[in-house]
């Protein structure tokens, strides 16, 4: 059995989703795919029930309330890496789509040429993403979600645990260095010390006792844990 692409759809016009979804069936068929849609006719009612349970987003900017542009900013403080298109009646509400990274636009009406083209880019993200994990970062009052290929390394300090990205952000949160490392451990990561677990992805330099990462950080590697840490970044370069 195929595995289902999750796929979300904010409109709130019943004649637009029916077009949308009818078109998004045809290419389901026709690739030979399986698709899971799920309909919200607001973004109050989608930012509520989203989990970070999505392969790709369909979001119409122009809706009542919240409109879909402010919706994608707080989207993307739940999830940086969801595919992300936009539905519009006029492309230039679009155009600021890189500063949430919006995979794409589609403006109404809909170009079934203009769909298969984005559900390409999609499903090719998609499948980019086979080897990575979709972590939820939880701190006290909220989550966030984020692809593990995003992390460049975790750091805890007393009690407090970062998360640091690839853009160069971070991200405060809850849980333990040991229950992290036993999620990404598959998925290239290693703990250099009992401060730091490492995507060995972004190590750019190992020199003694110190790891230098692509990022420029330079993190410690212990003693104890060194010949281990060696070890398997070894085997992560030789396989990679």
């Amino acid at each position: 059995m195929l595995e289902a692409y999750r796929i979300i759809v904010v409109e709130d016009s019943d004649r637009e989703y029916g077009t949308l979804q009818h078109a998004l069936e045809s290419y389901e068929h026709e690739k030979g795919l399986s698709f899971t849609i799920t309909r919200f006719t607001s973004i109050e009612e989608f930012l509520t029930a989203y989990r970070g349970n999505a392969d790709l987003i369909f979001l119409d900017i122009q809706l009542p309330g919240m409109n879909g542009m402010e919706g994608a900013e707080r989207l993307r403080r739940l999830d940086r890496s969801v595919a992300l298109v936009f539905v519009t009646n006029l492309a230039q509400y679009a155009v600021n789509g890189y500063e949430v990274d919006a995979l794409d636009y589609i403006v109404k009406p809909l170009s079934i040429k203009k769909l298969y083209y984005v559900m390409d880019k999609a499903l090719q993200r998609a499948e980019s993403n086979v080897r990575q994990k979709r972590v939820t970062i939880r701190n006290v009052s909220s989550f966030s979600s984020v692809y593990s290929g995003s992390i460049t390394y975790v750091e805890v300090m007393g009690h407090h645990m970062t998360v640091h990205l690839t853009d160069g952000k971070e991200m405060s949160a809850t849980g333990s260095l040991t229950t992290l490392y036993e999620e990404l451990k598959d998925y290239g990561f290693e703990r250099c010390n009992s401060c730091y677990l490492v995507n060995m992805r972004y190590i750019e330099e190992v020199r003694g006792d110190v790891l230098k990462m692509t990022s420029g950080q330079e993190l410690l590697i212990s003693k104890r844990k060194k010949k281990d840490f060696t070890d398997r970044f070894m085997d992560y370069l030789s396989l990679n």
